[in-house]
């Protein structure tokens, strides 16, 4: 049961990842971040808007910061409460958890499920 719990926290992790948009918010602040760039290359602008420019993406990117944290903590918690209702209902204990959640093949399986569940269109 141990295994059941662990994969449905990972499968959780995922989900709630790819619910709240995750990759959406990750891909604004890549295009955001390569408009930014050529713009401080372009020889055309002057230094005074190159330096608004990087203010501005700079507070962007704080606001990414904060999204991705936010996102990824509700996301770990929701992973979190699946391994904990194994916990609580009695059926394994969390030190098992902790092993088994560590090994290797574990940890392959685990990348696996992930990958599936943020790839896999609805």
């Amino acid at each position: 049961m141990t295994i059941v719990f662990l994969l449905l926290g990972i499968l959780a992790f995922a989900l709630i990842l790819r619910w709240l948009g995750l990759g959406a918010v990750v891909a604004h602040s890549g295009q955001r971040l390569r408009s930014v760039t050529g713009l401080l290359q372009s020889a055309e602008v002057d230094d005074a808007e190159k330096e608004a420019a990087a203010r501005t993406a700079a507070v962007a990117l704080m606001g990414t910061f904060m999204a991705i944290l936010w996102r990824s903590s509700l996301a770990l918690g929701a992973a979190l409460f699946c391994v904990w209702l194994g916990f609580a209902f009695g059926l394994y204990r969390l030190d098992e958890a902790a092993t088994l959640a560590i090994d290797p093949l574990f940890l392959g399986l685990a990348v696996a499920v992930s990958v599936i569940a943020l790839v896999i269109r609805r």
